[in-house]
Order: C-alpha cells, then sequence, then structure tokens
C-alpha cells in the first residue's frame, strides 16, 4: 500500500480465484485485474485461478498474463507489470 502522500503504488501479491459451487454455469472474465500503465503503478507476483473446471479468465491484469481455465486448476503467476 502507498505511504500516506505518496506518488506511487507498489501491489506485491494478490490472489486471485474465481469459484462456482453451486449451480453450473460457464464464468468468462478477460482479466483479473485491471490498472491503469501510469508512471508509479506496478504490480509484483499476482496470482489468478478457476476453480472448478467451469470458467475461463484471460488474462492475469489487463492484456497480461496467460488464461486461467480448465478442470486441472493450475494458478496463472505473473511476476510483474507493466
Amino acid at each position: 500500500m502507498p505511504r500516506p502522500h505518496s506518488e506511487s503504488l507498489i501491489q506485491v501479491g494478490g490472489p486471485r480465484l474465481t469459484l462456482r459451487h453451486r449451480e453450473p454455469c460457464a464464468i468468462h472474465a478477460s482479466h483479473s485485474f485491471e490498472a491503469p500503465v501510469t508512471p508509479g503503478v506496478k504490480f509484483h507476483d499476482l496470482l489468478t485461478v478457476s476453480l472448478g473446471g467451469v470458467g475461463v479468465i484471460d488474462h492475469v491484469i489487463n492484456d497480461t498474463g496467460a488464461a486461467a481455465q480448465g478442470s486441472a486448476t493450475v494458478p496463472v503467476n505473473l511476476v510483474s507489470f507493466p
């Protein structure tokens, strides 16, 4: 989290996942996180995963990172953005 009066934001870690367990319904998201691409905004060690094999997340953040999908429940890690 930024310190008071800071002009930058650094996100460290931050898992994001989606889970449907009551009613089978395919979920489709273009990304788990959305952030402006601007100086001073940085993300590190992001994780996204689709649990249950009934959905897909195309990217980890904005249009960056691989898709999280399938029944294997394999997390998709992104070391840094941008």
